[in-house]
């Protein structure tokens, strides 16, 4: 009976030491489990906090981040977006489908690259989270505001700080605390959406979840392997059993947080209490925003009316001439050009781009613009629009994603549209105006900038420019569209003006010389006569009053022999003061045809743009401009005797001569036309407007600007006013130019060629390499262009409000136990307003620009050229030689003008009408003639360099 009792008794006492110790040890692990828990999800926290600086792409983070950071500005002083690494990746992975949807090889190397350095970019970051997760962390591990992140010590002090009761009999275990990066096997949430439509996402139906794609496993699109990290709205606890460590593979995300405690569980009586140790272990998956701003825009200008061939978008990744001819990369360093930097070539892609490269350059980083939002369907669908489609400039119509092929508006070009440009084809690629815009002066390439209409000024066109007319099929006419051109009408109407005028300066030049030289000697003649006429007078007077000659028979004889001799050399010295007052004559004569000859010419020239706006035809040896004629006379004396012995034709039908006492016809200035002053101080008069009194309607000039709606679909307007003038070429960014990048007309006309320009303002990203404004679209004027009407839309800045809207942002209050952590990411919770996903207290920091209302990604324009003057092919051998010295080729020096004949030398007088300088300058030969003819044995000489 005792027996039994105490073995009852013992087994009672085991019984409740049992469950007195199993209290204590589930109580104790509770709660160790919720401070392990607490310390994974601050950690995962945290680290969702790190932003890190990336060469190729800006700011990256595990999640995004719109444009507010302190320590995230550009060198313009504007804050950049943090993207997450998941932007990143999805990004290139849309930006590879959409290469290979369309087919380009130039967007599939672009791409390709992008694809490696969006893996770079995932290494970069997993390193810095990986270091920041040990005891000391990474000085690298910052904010947005350039304050330190340190997990760890933030996860360990959380853990500390809710330590097991000494009086439960738990302590922590020295050193057993740990944090691990790794992922989740099986996969894990993303906040990145898959590709619309997803018939071309090539994503599987368990490679997806609510639309987005899975993290850590591999989601691959044309033969390129893709990984995700996990991310959801909210930070929150996760399955340890699946935690895997870091491969290398994956982009790891996931925090494992570790500690042992220790616990003293009670013995029977006598005997020692036994001590165990219980592993904690908490895994957690950061929280984060998809931050969504608008992108940027692409526009296609064509600012000399509708280029022909080019009647969809894809024709200007196919037309055969865009994908042939050549052109030049430049980009600015040191500063935005025009303007403190300077233009640069640049190899961007390898060798020397052609036009169609420069476009798909520019439509590919207008995508990679748009993060993982374009629609691909849309891409594939725009590029079968048909401008004609999208109405004119000023119809208000916006038009959105497949209507586009249903609009069917019809065209209105169907007359010829004045355009400013000038007659000769364009060169190859060693275009004298390529290489002066590539190593000229500054003045140089403003001047092309200013003729881009990339100011805020009208386009405008040199004193060179020859306003013709161009036509839909992009033929050539006069500018009153009366008269198809012909390049060699216009060729000889240029070298006969030339010709003309340097025949008058020729002309002033050898008249000058004779009127130096005879009014020497009519001076000395008249003097001669007066001396002998007095003498004469003398003579006779001593004869009749001298008495010593009265009485004198001998000394009369003498006198008067002496009267006789004076009197028979008076006809002669008159007569040839006659003579030379005639040849004095013929040099005023000449000297004033030669004058007026010049004169008229060099006011052509100067006012060639709004003469040749009124129409020009060639009619017989003569040309009708602006309803006048025009009269070359292309041949200068051949020497002084040719002008004192009136045999110094003028080389005009008429045979006219230089010496004519009643002039000759040149050019009669047309009424009710204005015409310019004296000439500009700098020997050329400044650049009209094209678009001043009607020169260029302003309806010739085409732009079509394609943008990103909120869900992804595709924009488009044709725009009546340009919002993106006035904006320079940003620091490091991308000008493409190809002169002659294609070319209309047919054999009997001129051949019109069309010069391509890119502006690419987002070709690199990043302050490393995106310059200035690190690769951002560049905000319009005004800044709200896209709400105004004024520039055809009814779009609204709705869903981009990130300067002050009130998401609802914040991961929330969560209470874990004792702890209350405000995570303020993700969306849900009740603790933290974000603000589109902004951590509390950056909620009102204002964002860049673009973010409500699309900035400029790319432009691409097609323009016909604005080149120089045409000439003819080389002649006979030279035996004149005049440089030209009018405001029309030349340049200012000291010194007279002059020229040489015979070995002597000529000054060219200056005149109250035109000015006159001594030497053509570094822009083209002096002018050259063979004996008897008008033809140059020299070319006429390219547009100065200044002027392009």
């Amino acid at each position: 009976m005792v027996l039994a009792l105490a073995i009852t008794v013992g087994l009672l006492v085991a019984i409740g030491l049992f469950v007195f110790n199993y209290t204590r040890i589930l109580g104790g692990h509770e709660q160790h489990a919720t401070a392990i828990e607490t310390s994974s999800l601050a950690a995962a926290q945290a680290i969702a906090r790190i932003v890190v600086e990336d060469p190729n792409y800006g700011f990256i983070a595990l999640t995004d981040y719109p444009p507010i950071g302190k320590a995230t500005t550009a060198g313009d002083g504007e804050p950049l977006p943090v993207l997450g690494i998941n932007t990143v990746v999805g990004t290139a992975r849309l930006d590879m489908i959409v290469a290979h949807e369309l087919g380009d090889e130039t967007m599939k190397m672009l791409a390709k690259k992008d694809v490696e350095n969006a893996r770079a970019a995932a290494r970069r970051l997993t390193e810095v989270l990986k270091k920041s997760l040990s005891p000391g962390g990474d000085p690298l591990a910052k904010d947005l505001d350039g304050r330190p992140v340190t997990p760890y010590e933030t996860a360990k002090n959380l853990y500390e700080s809710n330590q097991v009761k000494n009086a439960m009999g738990g302590s922590r275990v020295s050193g057993s605390f740990k944090l691990s990066l790794g992922y989740l096997d099986g996969g894990s949430t993303t906040l990145t959406p898959i590709p619309e439509p997803e018939e071309f996402a090539e994503v599987q139906a368990d490679q997806k979840q609510d639309g987005n794609y899975k993290a850590f496993i591999n989601i691959p699109a044309k033969g390129e392997d893709f990984y995700f990290a996990g991310l959801g709205s909210e930070t929150r606890l996760v399955n340890t059993q699946r935690f895997r460590e870091d491969d290398g593979i994956r982009i790891p995300s996931i925090v494992k947080v570790e500690a042992d405690h220790t616990i003293t569980e009670a013995s029977a009586q006598g005997s020692s209490p036994i001590m165990r140790t219980i592993h904690n272990v908490a895994c957690s998956q950061p929280g984060g925003t998809k931050d969504n701003p608008p992108g940027g825009t692409i526009c296609i200008s064509f600012p000399s009316g509708p280029a022909p061939g080019i009647s969809q978008v894809q024709d200007i990744l196919k037309n055969p001439q865009l994908t042939f001819n050549k052109g030049k990369f430049f980009s600015p360093e040191g500063g935005d050009w025009p303007g403190e930097g300077t233009l640069t070539p640049s190899v961007f892609i390898p060798g020397e781009p052609t036009p169609a490269q420069m476009w798909a350059v520019g439509l590919y980083h207008w995508v990679r613009s748009g993060r993982t939002k374009p629609n691909v369907k849309d891409l594939k669908d725009m590029q079968e629009v048909a401008f004609d489609n999208l109405g004119q400039p000023g119809d208000m119509n916006t038009v959105w994603n497949r209507q586009w092929l249903q609009m069917a508006m019809a065209r209105s070009e169907n007359s010829v549209v004045p355009v400013g440009i000038v007659s000769t084809s364009v060169g190859g690629n060693s275009d004298p105006r390529m290489d002066s815009f590539t190593n000229g002066s500054l003045e140089a390439q403003r001047a092309y900038w200013r003729l881009a209409g990339f100011t805020s000024e009208l386009s405008e066109l040199p004193p060179n420019a020859f306003v013709v007319g161009i036509d839909p099929s992009g033929k050539l006419y006069s500018a009153d569209g009366s008269t198809t051109l012909r390049e060699k009408d216009i060729h000889e109407f240029w070298v006969r003006v030339a010709e003309t005028n340097t025949a008058g300066l020729v002309t002033m030049g050898l008249a000058n010389r004779i009127r130096e030289t005879v009014q020497a000697t009519v001076a000395a003649t008249l003097q001669q006569i007066n001396e002998t006429k007095n003498a004469i007078e003398r003579l006779r007077s001593q004869l009749a009053s001298d008495p010593g000659v009265a009485t004198n028979p001998e000394r009369q004889a003498q006198i008067q022999a002496e009267i006789d001799r004076l009197s028979e050399l008076l006809p002669t010295l008159e007569q040839s003061l006659g003579q030379h007052q005639a040849a004095m004559d013929k040099a005023e004569d000449a000297y004033r045809n030669g004058s007026q000859a010049a004169s008229v010419t060099d006011t052509i020239v100067r006012n060639q743009r709004t003469l040749s706006a009124q129409g020009f035809k060639k009619d017989g040896a003569n040309f009708i401009l602006a309803g006048n004629r025009f009269t070359p006379h292309p041949l200068p004396p051949i020497s002084v005797d040719a002008i004192l012995n009136d045999q110094a034709s003028s080389g005009d039908a008429a045979g006219t001569l230089w010496t004519a006492k009643t002039g000759f016809e040149i050019y009669t200035m047309p009424t009710g036309i204005t015409l310019s002053a004296r000439p500009h101080t700098n020997g050329m008069l400044p650049a009209a407007h094209a678009q001043a009194k009607s020169l260029v309607p302003a309806g010739a000039s085409k732009m079509f600007m394609f943008e990103f709606g909120s869900g992804g679909n595709i924009i488009a307007t044709a725009l009546p006013q340009q919002p993106f003038l006035n904006i320079p070429l940003s620091d490091r960014q991308l000008l493409g130019l190809a002169y002659g990048a294609m070319t209309s007309g047919d054999s009997e006309t001129v051949t019109v060629s069309w010069t391509a320009t890119l502006r690419d303002l987002t070709a690199r990203l990043g302050r490393q390499q995106g310059g200035k404004h690190a690769g951002e679209p560049m905000v319009g004027s005004p800044g709200e262009w896209c709400e105004l009407t004024a520039y055809g839309s009814e779009r609204k800045s709705k869903g981009n409000k990130s300067k002050d809207s009130k998401g609802k942002g914040g991961a929330g209050g969560l209470n874990l136990g004792p702890i209350n952590i405000n995570l303020g990411l993700g969306g849900g919770g009740k603790g933290g307003k974000g603000n589109n996903g902004i951590p509390p207290g950056q909620a009102k920091k204002m964002a860049r620009g673009n973010y409500f209302c699309p900035g400029l990604s790319t432009e691409f324009q097609l323009r016909t050229p604005l080149i120089g003057n045409g000439g003819s092919p080389a002649g006979s051998a030279i035996v004149l030689k005049a440089e030209r010295a009018t405001t029309m080729f030349g340049e200012p020096s000291s010194g007279p003008a002059t020229i040489t004949m015979g070995g002597q030398t000529y000054t060219i007088p200056g005149t109250s009408n035109f000015s006159i300088t001594s030497k053509p300058g570094p822009i083209g030969p002096p002018s050259t003639m063979s004996p008897g003819g008008s033809t140059p044995t020299s070319t006429m000489p390219a547009a100065p360099a200044d002027l392009l």
